[in-house]
């Protein structure tokens, strides 16, 4: 097993389970679907999605995990998804000055076939291979790595980047943008963006709106995701393996959705802006993205968006 203080590499094993990457994938086709991927494809094998938000929102989770493994502060730079179709390859480079870590993390393959990463650290060359939902953190600025042509059909890998907080590159904190999801500023990119979809199937998309038999989805037929007002909010629920902590992940179209609170819930916004009412209070309040608020047991509340609304609830 490596050890990033003693080889540069260290690998989470099972960092993100099924469940999660798989309502990662849904955002990503529905945020696709709405225009809101940008990116660019530079070679027909390679497919580059700058900074998608749930991807900005999971390199902030994931931040404090990468800091215990690295023994330094660290801030966020910027993410991106990056789509490795059959003949694609990463030619052999260090990172740019907005990176000082990389953590890749595999969200989905088309086959379960090894297409190692390979690191030229000062001893030797490291080759390590990630499988879904393991996420590899390395030191990119410092050492040289690559992979060779890929062999799958296809692959998902998302790249969060970071740089020390206490380092000379901290001053390029946010790649440069004013803040995170933002577009790429001029400086950094090396061919055109534009809005793009996914552009494979990831045999995911319809499984939003229709099982396998063709049948509309309910939380009745379909465990893993509950799908409300004819399909205009979905969430999953989830439950955090080393605290316990119970909370559901999910998603908005433009519209205004009344609920009731059946036990103390906080909503975390992670995407977009709402207007909440709660009954009993006569201001309408404005969340913004990063901004959580409470809502007590038994209260009725109405969520008002504008756009696609992402957001995280726990529950007390």
């Amino acid at each position: 097993m490596y050890n990033f203080q003693k080889n540069g590499v260290e690998l989470i094993q099972s960092a993100l389970d099924k469940n999660f990457r798989e309502y990662i994938l849904n955002q990503l086709h529905i945020m696709g679907k709405n225009g809101q991927l940008i990116g660019n494809n530079q070679v027909e094998e390679e497919q580059i999605i700058y900074a998608p938000a749930p991807l900005e929102a999971l390199m902030l989770n994931i931040q404090p995990h990468i800091e215990k493994i690295v023994g330094r502060p660290i801030l966020p730079s910027f993410s991106f998804l990056w789509i490795y179709k059959k003949g694609g390859k990463i030619k052999k480079h260090v990172d740019r000055e907005s990176i000082d870590i990389a953590a890749t993390l595999n969200i989905k393959s088309s086959e379960d076939t090894p297409w190692p990463l390979h690191i030229q650290n000062k001893d030797n060359v490291i080759s390590i291979d990630t499988a879904e939902g393991d996420i590899l953190v390395f030191d990119g600025k410092s050492n040289e790595h690559w992979r060779n042509k890929c062999t799958l059909d296809w692959r998902l890998q998302a790249q969060f980047f970071y740089v020390y907080a206490d380092g000379s590159n901290a001053k390029n904190y946010l790649d440069y943008r004013k803040s995170l999801g933002g577009y790429p500023v001029q400086k950094v990119i090396t061919s055109p963006v534009q809005k793009m979809e996914l552009s494979i199937d990831t045999g995911l998309e319809n499984s939003l709106y229709y099982n396998s038999e063709g049948e509309k989805n309910s939380p009745q037929n379909n465990p893993k995701a509950n799908i409300f007002f004819d399909g205009k909010v979905i969430n999953r629920d989830f439950e955090d393996i080393t605290t316990g902590e119970k909370y559901s992940l999910g998603t908005m179209q433009k519209g205004q959705y009344k609920w009731m609170a059946e036990v103390q819930e906080t909503f975390t916004i992670l995407q977009g802006i709402c207007n909440v009412d709660i009954d009993g209070e006569e201001e309408t309040k404005t969340y913004n993205c990063g901004d959580q608020f409470t809502i007590e047991e038994g209260k009725i509340f109405s969520i008002q968006t504008t756009d696609i609304l992402d957001y995280k609830v726990s529950y007390d």
